[in-house]
């Protein structure tokens, strides 16, 4: 029902405009247009945790000394060895 009011007045003003007044999202109103649903990938806790350590692990061997220095600056701790020169 309101997608059929979306399309009906999609001539007239933004999808933005008329997804935000339904309260719908973009992606969910065009997923509807489809006949399906929004395609988000959802991650299992293992699998966002295997992610969380690969990212950190690349992230590590870059540059350890800026990973220190921006993880002391996460915690609000201000790490000397973050300034270079």
């Amino acid at each position: 029902m309101k997608y059929a009011w979306i399309d009906a007045y999609r001539r007239e003003f933004g999808l933005s405009e008329l997804c935000g007044a339904l309260k719908v999202s973009i992606s969910g109103y065009r997923a509807g247009k489809r006949g399906g649903v929004a395609q988000r990938q959802q991650l299992t806790d293992p699998q966002m945790l295997a992610l969380i350590q690969a990212i950190h692990a690349e992230f590590n061997s870059r540059a350890p000394m800026a990973a220190h220095a921006w993880c002391a600056n996460c915690e609000g701790v201000v790490s000397r060895r973050a300034r270079s020169g």
